[in-house]
């Protein structure tokens, strides 16, 4: 087996999900032992994860140097670290929702816990807010973001679609199981 810091077999690879579960919990204790929560999210949560994925690790601290967005490499892997305190996840959830985007409410709700006794609770505030929806944009809002259809020629399904769009649809797969 090649060693993964030299680079030969690098990432998922050689890693599947137990893998990625364990060095994502390791970071975690290593970097910040002070974790109220942090969970792993995106395809190494999801067990979907190729050759070519990152780790995704959302941390939510009490305070101080949070927030930030990292990205470092671990044994050839690249982590996206996103960390935060309560007051930062939401003022996030805020701005994404009046741009029309649910990333990281979608990254709590749909990950997997690693530690911190705010994992549980941190999760279900996430779900809370995904399962609120979107508000529906003004036309202009939706003329603006390009997703109205100029065409009248379209189909009345891609019409229906387009036209009466909430901001996220197509964009955060959590809405769009909800929001027909």
């Amino acid at each position: 087996m090649s060693n993964p810091s030299l680079g030969a077999a690098t990432g998922y690879e050689s890693m599947g999900r137990m893998n990625a579960l364990e060095m994502a919990l390791s970071i975690v204790v290593e970097q910040f032992p002070e974790a109220l929560a942090a969970v792993l999210a995106g395809s190494s949560a999801a067990g979907t994860a190729t050759a070519t994925s990152d780790l995704d690790i959302v941390v939510v601290l009490a305070g101080l140097p949070a927030p930030y967005r990292e990205t470092i490499r671990v044994d050839g892997v690249p982590v996206e670290l996103f960390v935060h305190t309560a007051d930062s996840l939401a003022y996030w959830y805020y701005r994404e929702r009046a741009e029309g985007r649910c990333t990281l409410a979608h990254m709590l709700a749909t990950g997997t816990a690693l530690t911190g006794a705010g994992a549980e609770s941190t999760q279900a505030a996430a779900c809370r807010w995904v399962e609120a929806g979107p508000e529906r944009w003004t036309s202009d809002q939706l003329d603006t973001a390009g997703m109205r259809s100029p065409m009248p020629w379209t189909t009345s399904s891609v019409r229906v679609t387009r036209m009466n769009a909430t901001p996220w649809q197509g964009r955060c797969s959590c809405w769009l199981s909800s929001w027909h």
